[in-house]
């Protein structure tokens, strides 16, 4: 999940998840035994609902696959409605989402391939 944050923010962000990712563990670690007492074989259908949150969750989210770090905050501004972001590199003449090459790079000629 480091490539999702921006370069400036990267070891702030990747502090918290882990923090979070920690805290998680241990709620999880002392409350499944008290749940367990209380709802017996209910506590699997907690679980199962937090299961089928997360799984529509990552559906929901965009596929970053193949994008650029510098697209990243483009795509969740459009994904989350947020907006435009007023420094955007679109008007520069920025390639679209996933381009890794530039258009000068990318086109080879027959000619210049070996023969």
């Amino acid at each position: 999940n480091a490539e999702i944050f921006p370069q400036k923010h990267r070891a702030w962000c990747m502090g918290l998840t882990t923090t979070a990712n920690w805290i998680g563990n241990w709620v999880i670690a002392q409350f499944t035994p008290v749940m367990l007492g209380a709802l017996g074989f209910g506590t699997f259908f907690v679980f199962g609902f937090f299961t089928g949150a997360a799984l529509l969750l990552a559906l929901w989210l965009p596929e970053t696959k193949g994008i650029m770090l510098e697209h990243m905050e483009r795509i969740f501004r459009d994904k989350l409605g947020l907006g435009q972001d007023p420094r955007s590199r679109l008007e520069c003449g920025e390639p679209a989402y996933g381009a890794t090459t530039s258009s000068a790079s990318a086109s080879v000629s027959a000619a210049s391939l070996p023969a």
